[in-house]
């Protein structure tokens, strides 16, 4: 089964796609708050920042709608799925181990593994790509920032925008960028009826 046969979907940008990029915060989690220190929380009361957000993912962080029940659909039905980001494994450790994230993802590419952030360069995407034996044209990225969604599809790659309140000023640049931009990850899914 193709993933537009899979996803039920009638969105021809989907016809050639053979598997996800997914990136991690804003899209997969909830987790922008606590990285623009909005959630009202004492940095000086953790140590580091780094050790706050280490702690914030163990406990606090959680996924967005729709995110675990997607990752899910598309690893059972065997379309290779994985994680780019900016962040390190060793501070998202505790969310992996929460929400038992590595069952349901192929791997995990953070930024720290090829040097460059998704800002300046489609590096990790194109790592993601070759790993999990796709060109670009086949393989969609999902992101909720419009830098490194510009990032990919300049690298050639569909693009699929995600709503976050953190970069709700974009909306209107991402709808443009994107091949698609949806509320949530639940518009992706098979009967998706009202998630807008």
């Amino acid at each position: 089964m193709t993933v537009y046969e899979l996803l039920g979907s009638k969105k021809e940008y989907l016809k050639n796609a053979k598997a996800f990029i997914f990136d991690f915060d804003g899209t997969l989690v909830d987790s922008m708050p606590y990285w623009h220190r909005k959630a009202g929380d004492r940095i000086s009361d953790y140590g580091t920042f780094s050790d706050y957000m280490t702690a914030k993912y163990a406990k606090d962080v959680e996924p967005k709608p729709f995110a675990e029940e997607l990752l899910r659909l598309l690893h059972e039905n065997g379309v290779p799925v994985c994680i780019a980001t900016d962040t390190a494994r060793s501070m998202s450790e505790g969310f992996f181990k929460r929400h038992d994230l590595d069952s349901i993802t192929d791997f995990y590419i953070g930024f720290d593994e090829v040097g460059k952030n998704k800002y300046e360069s489609p590096d990790i995407y194109l790592e993601a790509a070759e790993r999990m034996g796709v060109k670009p044209d086949e393989c969609v990225v999902v992101e909720d920032y419009l830098t490194s969604a510009v990032t990919a599809k300049r690298a050639g790659f569909i693009c699929i925008g995600v709503f976050d309140e953190q970069s709700r000023d974009d909306m209107f640049e991402m709808r443009h960028v994107c091949d698609d931009y949806f509320y949530n990850l639940g518009k992706l899914l098979p009967n998706a009826g009202s998630a807008f």
